[in-house]
């Protein structure tokens, strides 16, 4: 067995800025990550010559100090980028986030006056908010229960695989910067005060793709052993401290002795590599947080640009997958100059239909609808390339919270463990709330 003071299961944007932090503090650690390179999410994709990051990625923070803390890593690297995102729909273009004025001239007068009725019946009910509340009450008592029909629950539902009634409204409170269609109107017609998450007008974004980010601040982490194609098998403990940790590795398995052990592999999994194992109804309350999957097929095309924005949103049940991002309008130097590329995101289960589809029964069931709405022509596409994620977003269904919990106060018992990350606390984390939340964990190291 090895001595490590630190020892990070998860090789993502948490555990390698868990890493830096550690580094900068004088502090060794060893780094355990279970692909063949670091960034979990945060990665960026090479193919061929091109590059495409998984889901895409904009960094943009209410936090001064860790966006300080990200421009002075990123240095030269960084680019400002205005944004520019739109939801296609009914054959049409909607500014994203919302724009009430634009969205109510496209929709139509019948619609929009059921759109402006029923919000004002939902407004005079009351808005819905408590820790029972779903999705679906949250946004109807705020929206009104006809924009929410055309929008919010299409696409909501395609995201997510289950029905806005059992989603928690917490989802909503952390995408949904704005608290009502009023509030919505008056941040268009006047402009003033705190901008909003999603409405704001440019972020920052690595020159070469998100992986630039990762690269960088593994850099600074020069006190790290970073082991990668490595996975946990066990987690020794004995009610009070993690003791030891064993890892499988190309060559075997190799065993570590951690003083302390900080994670950010998906809470189910760190709570069934526990030995001994907890309560019975701790583990069925772990299995219950589940995750929700991506998968990323990336088409190249033989055109210098589709669009010009950075996401388009997709709603409607006809398209199979729920967002394309165009990786040139992040970064020009992520396709060649006369040629661009698009990463349709499917959001699925794994194990389910969706996950389990070829690369070819994945393009036929969208391109030809791609181009069928005239984004680009079949005969442009290329090539394609497909990349899966099994744990790509935590699912906050109703009761969610509870089970966490229980998990959580089983975790905590061990003093020498600290969870960190999105999938690593089971919390839907931003870029910059992850690294914020490293700092804070890692402040008395």
């Amino acid at each position: 067995m090895e001595k490590v003071s630190y020892l990070v299961l998860g090789g993502g944007l948490a555990g390698i800025t868990a890493a830096y932090i550690l580094s900068q503090k004088g502090i060794d650690s060893v780094v355990v990550e279970s692909e063949s390179e670091i960034g979990g999410l945060a990665r960026t994709v090479r193919f061929g010559e091109f590059r495409y990051d998984i889901g895409g990625h904009r960094i943009f923070s209410d936090n001064p100090a860790v966006l300080k803390w990200i421009k002075d890593i990123l240095g030269d690297s960084a680019v400002e980028v205005s944004r520019q995102s739109r939801i296609y729909m009914r054959g049409q273009f909607f500014h994203y986030p919302v724009r009430p004025l634009n969205a109510l001239f496209r929709f139509g007068l019948p619609t929009s006056l059921k759109i402006l009725a029923t919000y004002l019946s939902a407004r005079l009910k009351g808005a819905a908010d408590s820790d029972e509340t779903s999705f679906e009450d949250w946004v109807k008592s705020r929206f009104g229960s006809e924009l929410y029909n055309l929008y919010f629950k299409p696409y909501t539902e395609k995201l997510w695989g289950i029905d806005c009634t059992e989603l928690s409204s917490d989802w909503a409170k952390a995408r949904i910067s704005v608290v009502s269609l009023t509030h919505a109107i008056r941040r268009a017609v006047l402009p003033v005060g705190k901008v909003p998450r999603t409405y704001a007008p440019s972020f920052l974004y690595p020159k070469g793709g998100i992986s630039t980010l990762i690269e960088l601040i593994a850099q600074g982490a020069t006190r790290a052993r970073i082991m990668t194609d490595c996975r946990p098998t066990r987690i020794a403990h004995d009610g009070k401290r993690i003791t030891s940790v064993e890892v499988r590795t190309a060559d075997g398995t190799v065993g570590f002795e951690p003083e302390n052990v900080i994670s950010s592999i998906p809470i189910d999994e760190l709570v069934r590599l526990l030995d001994p194992q907890p309560d019975s109804a701790v583990i069925a309350d772990a299995g219950r947080l589940e995750y929700r999957a991506l998968v990323c097929l990336f088409v190249t095309i033989d055109r210098p640009q589709v669009t010009k924005d950075n996401w388009i949103y997709f709603s409607e049940k006809r398209f199979p997958f729920a967002r394309m991002h165009e990786p040139k309008n992040w970064d020009r130097s992520m396709s060649p100059p006369d040629k661009t590329s698009v990463c349709l995101e499917f959001f699925c289960s794994k194990g389910d239909a969706t996950w389990n589809a070829t690369e070819e029964e994945l393009a036929s069931s969208s391109l030809p609808l791609l181009a069928e709405a005239g984004f680009f022509k079949l005969d442009e596409v290329e090539s394609r390339h497909i990349t899966r994620i099994p744990h790509a977003y935590p699912i906050l269904k109703l009761g969610y919270k509870a089970k966490r919990r229980r998990v959580l106060d089983e975790l905590e018992k061990l003093a020498n463990l600290k969870l960190v990350g999105r999938t690593g606390t089971f919390t839907y984390y931003n870029m910059d709330h992850v690294i914020e939340q490293v700092f804070e964990v890692l402040k008395t190291a």
